[in-house]
């Protein structure tokens, strides 16, 4: 038994080189059953062949029990913005930056907490220190304690070129942090 597991969607393939498409209308048409995320993801699937019988819905999860525990009231917030992701261009983390000194301007004491890691960390906390960003670096941590941290702030930015889902926006969600995102 063959069975294909995806979370990618029709907008992040369109993105691939030919040989990887190829390769996907090789393999998904012969798949006894395929797995994706979501609507999106089924006509992904369908477009490259799957039947529509052998495709089967898993959504992402987090465990909405063991972050419940972390949830906190606005005012036992310490952070007012939250950045939580991989320091690459598609994570759009220089974006956050342009929100933040647009932000600066309206309010001069925004508290800031950048999480992650990744080729764009120096330039990111440069970026930070040039604007005299009032801000707390705690680099990659690790999943169990991501909570904890989400709690801590009262919005998460989460603005991305290409995702197919971003699981920290359930995680902000189930400690009660808003999310602002996009479509992508």
């Amino acid at each position: 038994m063959f069975i294909v597991f995806t979370d990618s969607w029709i907008h992040y393939v369109n993105q691939l080189k030919f040989y990887h498409r190829f390769i996907r209308k090789c393999i998904i048409p012969h798949s006894d059953a395929a797995v994706c995320v979501g609507k999106r993801g089924k006509e992904y699937l369908c477009k490259y062949g799957a039947k529509v019988k052998s495709i089967f819905t898993s959504p992402l999860a987090i465990d909405n029990f063991y972050y419940q525990h972390f949830f906190k009231t606005v005012d036992q917030k310490q952070y007012d913005i939250i950045f939580s992701g991989q320091f690459i261009d598609r994570k759009m983390p220089f974006f956050v930056i342009e929100i933040l000194k647009y932000l600066k301007g309206k309010k001069n004491n925004i508290k800031f907490l950048l999480i992650g890691s990744g080729p764009l960390e120096r330039d990111l906390i440069y970026q930070l220190n040039i604007l005299n960003i009032d801000y707390t670096y705690s680099g990659f941590i690790q999943q169990k304690n991501l909570p904890s941290y989400y709690a801590n702030a009262k919005l998460l930015l989460f603005p991305t070129k290409d995702d197919p889902w971003g699981l920290v926006v359930n995680e902000a969600f189930a400690v009660g942090t808003p999310v602002i995102t996009c479509e992508n």
